[in-house]
């Protein structure tokens, strides 16, 4: 009985608390229905900002022609940016400077929840996704908000693998017990 006690506190020891967040982004262009901003990435918070991944930023801007779908999937200098309150989205095979979606972000307060508000920032500068040779759309906002938080890869391996050695030791323990 002793013995399974330790294993269930030793597991509880060794799983590792979960860290991984994945952001979801739900955008407008300004009061035009017809522009929208959705996606998600990743960032483990026990590392911050250096630790964003798995960018998917998908895009149906307006045009006279008809609407231009872009995704979005790296992100430049997120360290940086973060620090001073916005993003810097790009797309594979594009250079930084002029395909671009910075996203300014500030914490949104009035839920308390780890959601973050899309819109304007430093300089009054709107959040905005540019396209060469197509177009700059100003105005973005919506809300960046947590997903469900989900364990790092692997994290409770130790801990399942004591747990039933914790429950096989406890078994033998009771079958000796009972002869």
């Amino acid at each position: 009985m002793r013995f399974a006690l330790f294993v269930i506190l030793a597991t509880l020891a060794c799983t590792a608390p979960a860290s991984a967040i994945i952001f979801e982004i739900n955008g407008v262009l300004g009061s035009d229905p017809r522009g929208i901003v959705h996606g998600s990435f990743f960032m483990d918070d026990q590392v911050g900002p250096t630790s964003i991944a798995d960018v998917q930023i998908h895009t149906s801007l307006p045009l006279t022609a008809g609407p231009v779908l872009f995704d979005f999937n790296r992100v430049f200098y997120p360290t940086d940016t973060w620090r001073v309150g916005y993003l810097w989205f790009g797309a594979q095979g594009y250079g930084a400077g002029d395909t671009h979606f910075f996203m300014f972000i500030h914490p949104n307060a009035a839920l308390n929840d780890g959601s973050y508000s899309i819109g304007t920032g430093f300089n009054a500068h709107q959040s905005e996704i540019s396209i060469i040779g197509v177009n700059n759309w100003q105005g973005i906002v919506g809300q960046m908000t947590v997903a469900v938080p989900g364990p790092i890869v692997g994290a409770g391996l130790p801990g399942l693998a004591m747990a039933i050695a914790g429950f096989i030791g406890w078994r033998r323990s009771r079958r000796v017990i009972a002869a």
